[in-house]
């Protein structure tokens, strides 16, 4: 009879010779009904005093998710699913800079039909890719002052870049 072998015993070869590197992959569904209570007021599209998701505490939620990641290093896929739209691009991309910074990779899905409520639905998808990724979009740079006071009378932050 075979000796009896930990789960642990036969990844530990793995995690500790210097020629294999592990891939682990972790998916973070940001703003689910389900992690989030507030999350389906996110999709709506209303003139706001503070900038978006701020009543609805969009921020700490994906501050948790990064505070969770932090414990992470390495070679990770982060697969991120965002459920709503959360349109203060400028702090969606600084909360997420751990994303960008560790050795692995972010993948960005987006259920696309939770922005249908708002106007020009594609340019705010682009802009929460944008902002994940740590990019910059083209169109970004070609707001016009009308635009730019619509989309900061709606909540929106950090659409310019």
């Amino acid at each position: 009879m075979p000796p009896s072998l930990a789960f642990t015993d036969l990844l530990s070869p793995c995690f500790h010779s210097p020629y294999v590197l592990p891939r682990i992959c972790i998916a973070i569904p940001l703003f689910s009904p389900r992690h989030l209570p507030t999350a389906a007021r996110l999709s709506n599209w209303a003139q706001v005093g503070k900038v978006h998701g701020y009543t609805e505490r969009a921020y700490e939620h994906v501050k948790d998710w990064m505070d969770a990641l932090q414990i992470l290093a390495g070679n990770v896929v982060v697969e991120v699913t965002v459920h709503r739209p959360w349109r203060d691009y400028r702090s969606l991309r600084g909360v997420t800079s751990l994303l960008r910074e560790n050795e692995g990779k972010v993948e960005v899905r987006v259920a696309q039909r939770a922005w249908l409520r708002i106007p020009n639905p594609e340019f705010h998808v682009g802009l929460t890719v944008a902002a994940l990724e740590g990019i910059s979009m083209a169109r970004q740079s070609s707001i016009t002052a009308d635009e730019a006071k619509e989309l900061c009378d709606h909540g929106c932050r950090g659409f310019r870049g």
